[in-house]
């Protein structure tokens, strides 16, 4: 399974793509598409779930007393990464789902905590609930945009 969320669109270029290939000398795809992406699949794509890792281990190995400022460092970083991590490694080239899933890194940070204990008014709990809400509808909602795109 690629990173890159697959849809109606996708599957109907790979189709046009292969029938010209008969004809014309092109490079070989990189993936052959068969089925768009289900509600599973996306949820699971637009979760930067390495770039997650990455954050929780840094702010635990920095402790709980950690300086502040480290924390916002590295929790700057882990956002700044998630669209270049996931462009360069996971292959994605999608706009859309960088998008989605460097919002999804903000969600689970802002979710878990670190650095935002810093901020006044903050309130792990409440924040807590915005991720579940984000992470469980964007898929639903990306699967009904992909519905409108074919029905133009």
């Amino acid at each position: 399974m690629t990173r890159q969320v697959i849809t109606k669109k996708d599957i109907e270029e790979e189709k046009i793509a292969s029938a010209t290939e008969d004809t014309v000398l092109v490079q070989p795809r990189k993936i052959a598409v068969q089925k768009p992406d289900g509600y599973l699949d996306r949820f699971l794509k637009y979760i930067p779930s390495e770039v997650i890792v990455m954050y929780i281990t840094i702010c635990g190995a920095l402790g709980d007393k950690a300086n502040p400022v480290l924390l916002w460092v590295a929790y700057g970083l882990c956002q700044l990464g998630t669209p270049l991590f996931l462009w360069r490694v996971g292959n994605v080239t999608k706009r859309k789902q960088l998008f989605i899933s460097t919002l999804a890194f903000y969600f689970w940070a802002v979710a878990y905590g670190g650095p935002f204990h810093t901020i006044d008014g903050y309130h792990q709990a409440h924040n807590a609930f915005l991720l579940p809400l984000y992470t469980f509808f964007v898929p639903y909602f990306d699967e009904q945009d992909d519905d409108a795109d074919d029905e133009e």
